[in-house]
């Protein structure tokens, strides 16, 4: 082997371990990052979605557990859709609550009785909106089959029980 041959050798060995040096941090630190996200993922899988996620996910987990047909899926984004647009006016004035009781919790001492007049301003939107929600969990379950019932009644059960016992 010539000396050229030698330099142009341990060049590219130099070159390829520089290379390698520069780019294992951002490899190291991608990988690093998805573990993280992974696992706070995973601890605080309790927390709320965005706005609109829970649908569309409990939608998905219904379509691939209970089987569902085209159909079927049909249907509930209808009833989803009509209770939605029915419920406007309702969420509205639940943000306008959210609204008052965040402006009651950043004064400097809390005012208990005016939270409670406050709460029981809202109280009956509270009743309404549960109503409209069990209304629509009512009519998404009648578009189930029998045994999609039974077989989705089941699932919540399990799911309630480990929910339960993660709390505990």
């Amino acid at each position: 082997m010539t000396t050229a041959m030698r330099k142009t050798t341990v060049k590219a060995a130099a070159l390829f371990t520089a290379l390698g040096l520069l780019a294992a941090p951002a490899a190291f630190s991608d990988e690093h990052q998805q573990g993280y996200e992974h696992q706070h993922k995973k601890v605080h899988s309790g927390h709320r979605m965005k706005q609109g996620q829970y649908g569309v996910k409990l939608l998905r987990k219904m379509t691939r557990y209970l089987d569902l047909s085209d159909e079927q899926v049909a249907q509930i984004k209808e009833i989803r859709r009509q209770s939605k647009t029915e419920n406007e006016p309702l969420r509205t004035a639940m943000k306008a609550f959210k609204a008052e009781v965040k402006n009651q919790q950043s004064g400097s001492e809390f005012d208990e009785t005016a939270f409670s007049a406050t709460y029981l301003q809202y109280h009956e939107t509270f009743a309404q909106l549960a109503l409209q929600k069990a209304k629509t969990r009512h009519a998404i379950f009648q578009v189930l089959t029998p045994e999609q019932q039974t077989k989705w009644q089941a699932f919540q059960e399990k799911r309630k029980a480990r929910r339960s016992s993660e709390r505990s």
